[in-house]
This record gives structure tokens, C-alpha cells and sequence, in this order.
């Protein structure tokens, strides 16, 4: 599978419960096709620059509605994420 990144989000400090500011992506941003995979990675932001993976998810395009909610995983735990 190819990686591209699309976006990035600004870092949330000093929070164990970070919202972030909605985000609206163009569907043509993922190649235009509804069967694309969407991977969204969610980071520990460090001052030293090494950041933590927290978790991940992947989905389908056709997966993301208004409203829809995902589950981070990372390895075998699963942690709650939007």
C-alpha cells in the first residue's frame, strides 16, 4: 500500500482527552476513490522530537459519515479515539 500524507493536525498539550478542530478533506485528496484505505495515526507529541505512536485505525473511505466514530488501536489495546 502507498502513503501519502494528506494532513496533519495542530499538537494538543498537556490534555489525556485532546479534541481537535474539525478537519474537511476533499474526496479528490484521496485519489478519488471510494475504496481507498485511510489511515490516521495519532502521536504523543515530545519536546525531543520523538514522538509516541498512541494508535491508529484504518478505514475505507466510504466509511467516514458525519457523525461516524473509530476506535484507535494500538497492538492490543484498544484506546477510545474519534
Amino acid at each position: 500500500d502507498l502513503v501519502h500524507p494528506i494532513w496533519r493536525t495542530e499538537a494538543v498539550n498537556q490534555t489525556l482527552n485532546p479534541e481537535w478542530k474539525p478537519l474537511t478533506l476533499r474526496f479528490d485528496d484521496f485519489g478519488g476513490h471510494s475504496a481507498s484505505t485511510v489511515v490516521v495515526d495519532c502521536f504523543d507529541w515530545d519536546a525531543d522530537g520523538k514522538n509516541d505512536l498512541i494508535g491508529q485505525f484504518r478505514a475505507k473511505l466510504d466509511e467516514f459519515t458525519e457523525g461516524k466514530t473509530f476506535e484507535l488501536v494500538s497492538g492490543s489495546n484498544k484506546l477510545g479515539g474519534k
